[in-house]
């Protein structure tokens, strides 16, 4: 996952789990840690995938040069967006292809089923902002709450970008992640309508930074 992660074509030893999930422990959220070992006990994608949320989010926030405090909340909110699914039927969770409505609208759970979980952690106000709005979309439609523009949490649109681009890139057992410039296509076509297009316009600039440093990555 690390060499997938740093562009491919790369060889990485094995190693202890990275200082996130080390920081989530140490701070007090062994529990919910432990919730997130049961998702991906449940979901191997889970794990990868909350993991390159944090990344993206993290490096959209430094795009923004948000606090340290917020990049904290997002660390947190990144790796335990999804622990909701822990609620989720395997049937549906694990299922291969396209979920139908009645799936679509039980996997819709693991929004509030998460926000519920880590209500009961204090002092996570911008986490559960983070978690409450990830599936929101700039234009209203999104869910749960339906919210648009700047009614949406800075954090949630964050996140929304990171969640999507995370999905995208990220192979699964049906299909292969996409490369780059699809990635990219996808995001400038969501401005405006799923996601903040002024954060789209920071993220894509921030991966082709990245890109440029990492020559390596698949465009």
């Amino acid at each position: 996952y690390e060499s997938k992660h740093s562009g491919g074509r790369t060889v990485r030893m094995a190693h202890a789990p990275r200082k996130d999930w080390l920081q989530l422990q140490s701070n007090n959220f062994g529990v919910l840690e432990g919730i997130v070992h049961s998702v991906d006990a449940k979901d191997h994608y889970t794990r990868e995938h909350s993991e390159v949320v944090t990344d993206a989010a993290l490096l959209l926030a430094r795009q923004l040069n948000l606090s340290e405090e917020i990049h904290r909340a997002l660390r947190i909110a990144g790796l335990l967006h999804d622990v909701g699914k822990i609620g989720i039927p395997d049937e549906v969770l694990k299922k291969p292809g396209k979920l139908t409505p009645e799936e679509y609208e039980i996997m819709k759970q693991h929004v509030q089923l998460s926000e519920m979980i880590i209500k009961g952690v204090p002092h996570l106000n911008d986490v559960l902002d983070a978690v409450a709005h990830h599936h929101e979309r700039y234009d209203g439609s999104g869910y749960p709450y339906g919210k648009a523009r700047d009614d949406i949490p800075l954090l949630g649109r964050i996140m929304s970008i990171a969640d999507a681009y995370s999905a995208m890139c990220i192979d699964r057992p049906y299909r292969k992640g996409r490369a780059w410039s699809d990635i990219r296509t996808e995001l400038e076509q969501g401005a405006g309508v799923q996601f903040d297009p002024e954060l789209v316009k920071l993220f894509i600039d921030a991966i082709e930074e990245v890109q440029r440093e990492t020559p390596l990555i698949e465009q």
